[in-house]
């Protein structure tokens, strides 16, 4: 288990343990008449298409249900309702219509409804559905065959079906429409279906996943579709005719599009965690805002510097670059026992160096305790006598809301993200949120003993060697950092709420006589760190020898020599004076060295920050 996180296996066979939670899984949004912005969500545990949609109100904050959507199976029977579109009527976020697919066995038929409560059936799966934006009374639907209505979406009348394949219509000519040939090739029709002409041969797309957006010039139209397994975007100057389509994004994974309707070429999308901006109609785009995990959706507020974004757990306004979640899905408190960080829970651990292959070299017990608590801006941090895991400060905090594990940084005064306690198979989070390359990912969820319990554990880890497993009571358990050098430590015994677990012999039986000889190697995190201009080392050896102890900056020279000379078996402390030297990251490192020892030396790095 441990070696493995160097692999980031991302596809488990077999899974013992595993919950589900509800998540958000795509945003829309309308204007109301009010200028008040409407979002339109959908939430749930099941696949998107079943999956119940919401309104939020931003002005109000009111949120209510919208159209439902489901899926049950028993004894081999299904029920189920789809929502595979919806659309608004212009500023209206009162009347809208949703089509679909529903399932009652043996039946199974589409529906177009007004409401969701007044539903025409179809023989065949309705899939787009549109509002004229000249006339909400007229609305228009897809089943292989453009449907019509007149009233609103109250009724489809038969006999004004036509022989077109429908997918969308302009807004600002509701008979200006595209659809699809028998060949699946797009067309297009400015005579409301009657007659059309072919204006992309392309016959790859699928086509479930035409999304078409309307630039506020009237002329630019912009095209999602998928094709095999990409997701591409589509770029016409002249109202969608033929010749005029041109690819100017594409991604493996799934993306989402917005176009803010007031302001011509403004066009966003999401390209996993980040939020990008074009002015210039999707010739380039430019960085906006990026989140912990991957965007879901986004809505363009029209003609303002708005956006909103939706994660799996999280939906966020940003407003001038200032970046607010509006809604989260609430946190079940259970999640809080991924990570028992309450004070004097104490965990010891079996620490390891490892060598430029990732074989271990040296190792040592070490104590990592909650001493207290530290109010920074009217947020408490617990506070850790050393690091939890590698480059990890010493002040720690979980949101009770979010459930994200920060750390606070002293030396970039900000907070710095974990992990998420709510994180299940293959979810993905961003250590940085304008880094891709900080991908962190669950990549395994089980069930196994530890400290003589059995205990579900989650694995996290990246493409960079680092990985380390938290078992739920207990905490982080195991730390595995690897690039060309690093560590490996395992927890052997902890007290969690005055309860202990597994190896009790340094977790309770410390003594405090100061004259007692160390039993195992050690050295300390310096304290205060940061500091300026010294701060204190301290180290326990539990044999006479000669000891050197030397501090290098982040280039590896030697800018201290500290001790170097014969010291007796016992627990040792100087102080190191950092007035000559510039601001910045510093490692003072102590090597042992004496016959008694197996490896004849022992080694240990750590971390300090001199801020002046």
């Amino acid at each position: 288990m441990k070696k493995k996180l160097l692999l980031l296996v991302l596809l488990i066979n077999s899974i013992i343990y595993s919950q589900e939670y509800n998540s958000f899984h795509s945003l829309n949004g309308i204007e109301d008449q009010q200028g008040n912005t409407h979002l339109v969500f959908r939430y749930g545990t099941n696949e998107f298409k079943y999956n119940i949609l919401r309104k939020l109100n931003t002005g109000n904050g009111t949120e209510d249900p919208l159209i439902s959507a489901y899926i049950y199976n028993s004894s081999g029977n299904e029920n189920s309702k789809s929502v595979e579109d919806f659309d608004f009527a212009f500023r209206n976020p009162d009347h809208y219509i949703n089509c679909g697919y529903r399932v009652n066995t043996p039946s199974q038929y589409g529906y177009v409804s007004y409401n969701d409560y007044v539903p025409t059936s179809r023989t065949s799966w309705v899939n787009y559905v549109s509002i004229s934006r000249q006339n909400s009374q007229h609305c228009f639907a897809a089943d292989g065959s453009l449907l019509r209505s007149f009233d609103g979406g109250l009724t489809w009348p038969v006999d004004s079906i036509r022989n077109f394949n429908f997918l969308d219509i302009f807004p600002d000519n509701e008979n200006e429409m595209f659809g699809l040939d028998a060949q699946s090739r797009l067309i297009k029709s400015t005579d409301g279906g009657i007659t059309s002409y072919l204006v992309n041969t392309s016959t790859a797309f699928d086509a479930k996943y035409y999304k078409f957006y309307f630039d506020a010039n009237g002329t630019t139209i912009y095209m999602f579709v998928k094709e095999g397994n990409s997701y591409k975007l589509f770029r016409s100057n002249n109202r969608g005719e033929a010749s005029t389509w041109f690819l100017i994004y594409d991604d493996e994974n799934k993306f989402f599009v917005s176009v803010d309707s007031d302001n011509q070429g403004e066009i966003y999308i999401s390209k996993n965690n980040l939020v990008l901006k074009s002015t210039n109609f999707g010739t380039n785009f430019n960085y906006v805002t990026g989140f912990h995990q991957n965007v879901v959706g986004i809505y363009k507020k029209p003609g303002v510097d708005k956006i909103y974004a939706a994660t799996k757990y999280h939906i966020y306004e940003v407003n001038n670059g200032l970046v607010n979640p509006i809604r989260s899905i609430a946190l079940n408190t259970s999640a809080f026992e991924w990570f028992p960080i309450h004070q004097a829970n104490r965990w010891l651990r079996n620490y390891w160096t490892l060598d430029s292959f990732c074989s271990p070299e040296q190792s040592h017990n070490e104590m990592i305790q909650i001493t207290g608590d530290t109010l920074i801006n009217n947020i408490k941090y617990e506070r850790f006598n050393q690091p939890l895991m590698t480059d990890v400060e010493t002040l720690i905090r979980i949101d009770s809301i979010s459930g994200i594990v920060y750390q606070y940084s002293v030396a970039a005064e900000e907070e710095i993200f974990l992990f998420d306690l709510r994180m299940q198979l293959g979810d993905s989070m961003y250590i940085y949120p304008e880094n891709e390359n900080s991908l962190l990912v669950c990549f395994e969820i089980n069930s196994d003993e530890f400290l003589g319990e059995q205990r579900p554990y989650k694995v996290f880890g990246n493409y960079f060697g680092l990985g380390y497993t938290i078992v739920k009571g207990l905490g982080i358990f195991i730390d595995y950092l690897c690039d060309f050098f690093g560590h490996e430590s395992t927890v052997k015994g902890c007290v969690i709420n005055g309860t202990v677990y597994g190896d009790t012999t340094f977790v309770v039986g410390i003594d405090d006589d100061p004259d007692q000889i160390p039993t195992e190697f050690k050295l300390e995190q310096n304290y205060p760190n940061p500091f300026n201009p010294s701060t204190k080392i301290s180290w326990q050896s539990p044999v006479g020898s000669h000891q050197t102890l030397k501090v290098y900056d982040v280039l590896g020279r030697e800018v201290a020599t500290l001790v170097n000379e014969y010291k007796d078996a016992g627990s040792y402390e100087v102080e190191f004076d950092g007035t000559h030297l510039a601001s910045g990251v510093y490692y003072y490192r102590i090597a042992i060295h004496s016959d008694q020892l197996k490896a004849g030396e022992l080694i240990q790095t750590k971390k300090m920050i001199l801020i002046k």
